[in-house]
């Protein structure tokens, strides 16, 4: 009986390790035939080194980023981005509080876009972090539009992870190349490729 149980054992944990490296193998061999080289980069490494780690999650950092990577003709717009940022972050770090707060200041800030602003809204008004997800494709895609023709100078980073929401994938924007996947968090955070990048 012991043996049994030993064999069940290993033959799960094989299992359950073969699915894991099967989905994130199928995903990058997937987005690698649908993405040019130039327009893609994958992100799959979970090794970072605690130097690494610290800055990816240090908010100085980010708003560092951000000033290098893109420069705004429109303040509002300049903002709402930065407002987005911080509610992808909260994202990626799976705290619904932090996304809610977030999503409140993006909804003030983007009061002038009455799509983006409800969608917002709708974040804030929850505490259910894969609910926040769910809505922040939303967000997203109203995102897309107020950043259509809004840089004066710089780049942002459409991303886009096609294992979100059961394969059926979603996008997001980012202010630097590193992957750092909203809708999975530390399950597969660098899971996701550059799909555009904006000018």
């Amino acid at each position: 009986m012991k043996n049994v149980n030993k064999t069940f054992v290993l033959l799960l944990a094989t299992g359950i390790l073969s699915f894991g490296m099967t989905s994130c193998g199928e995903s990058k061999k997937k987005s690698e035939e649908a993405a040019t080289p130039e327009a893609t980069e994958m992100h799959m490494d979970h090794d970072m080194n605690h130097e690494d780690m610290d800055h990816e999650m240090d908010p100085e950092a980010k708003e560092g980023d951000m000033a290098m990577a893109a420069n705004f003709k429109d303040k509002e717009v300049e903002a709402a981005f930065g407002a987005y940022l911080s509610l992808k972050d909260a994202l990626v770090a799976t705290d619904a509080g932090a996304a809610a707060t977030a999503a409140k200041i993006l909804s003030e800030k983007a009061a002038n876009n009455e799509a983006l602003a409800n969608a917002a809204g709708t974040i804030a008004a929850s505490t259910d972090v894969e609910a926040q997800r769910k809505a922040f494709e939303t967000v997203t895609e109203a995102m897309g539009e107020m950043l259509e023709g809004a840089l004066e100078s710089g780049e942002i980073y459409k991303q886009y992870c096609p294992m979100a929401f059961n394969n059926a994938g979603a996008a997001w924007f980012s202010a630097e190349k590193e992957i750092m996947n909203p809708y999975f968090g530390n399950k597969m955070l660098h899971c996701g490729t550059v799909k555009e990048t904006i000018k």
